[in-house]
């Protein structure tokens, strides 16, 4: 006898990700993927999800954007165009979302407290903070 599944709304936080990682499977997937317009998920689709989630899963990197550009040997343009920016892959992936995962991480409370008292920094029209660093 085969368990139906809840339909996917009941499974997604306020924010459209997944509450738990581990109901996440290739249908839930396609149904993510149909949400947010992309269907069907092809193979580059693919290999991303799978990526994403090994980062996460395996890793435990919840801040993976940089990562996995470089490892996956694509810029965030083709993430943006494949899915519509790395939130969106990050959803589709079954992943959870990441703001909730911040306060939990104690390296980022010692970072905060750290540079919490400080103004922020503002970006200038023009050039980007590394730019101005150099």
């Amino acid at each position: 006898m085969t368990v139906a599944r809840p339909p996917i709304q009941n499974l997604l936080d306020a924010n459209g990700y997944l509450e738990d990682p581990q109901q996440w499977d290739a249908d839930v997937a396609a149904m993510m993927a149909a949400r947010i317009g992309i269907e069907p998920l092809g193979a580059i689709h693919w290999r991303i999800l799978q990526h994403l989630r090994e980062l996460y899963l395996c890793r435990d990197d919840p801040l993976m954007t940089r990562r996995i550009q470089r490892e996956v040997e694509l810029d965030l343009s083709c993430i943006t165009t494949l899915f519509g920016g790395i939130a969106e892959a990050r959803k589709v992936a079954g992943l959870p979302d990441p703001s909730r995962q911040l306060p939990d991480c104690p390296e980022n409370a010692e970072a905060d407290d750290a540079v919490g008292a400080g103004p922020p920094v503002a970006r200038a029209a023009g050039g980007s903070l590394r730019s101005r660093l150099s």
